[in-house]
């Protein structure tokens, strides 16, 4: 998971090539998450996200 502008600099941290995509509404491991990421509210999402269902734009 990486803040969106840190992608602006992905092409200036490799050599070749690079692609960077960011889905709306969906965590690191495919499922919708429309909450705010927090550290307050991690512990609590990662009891809850398992259970949703997959982004089908993953």
């Amino acid at each position: 998971m990486v803040d969106p502008p840190l992608l602006e600099e992905l092409h200036t941290l490799v050599k070749g090539p690079s692609e960077t995509h960011i889905i709306k509404n969906m965590e690191h491991g495919f499922r919708f998450q429309q909450e705010d990421k927090t550290m307050v509210r991690v512990k609590k999402l990662l009891k809850i996200l398992p259970s949703r269902p997959l982004n089908p734009d993953g």
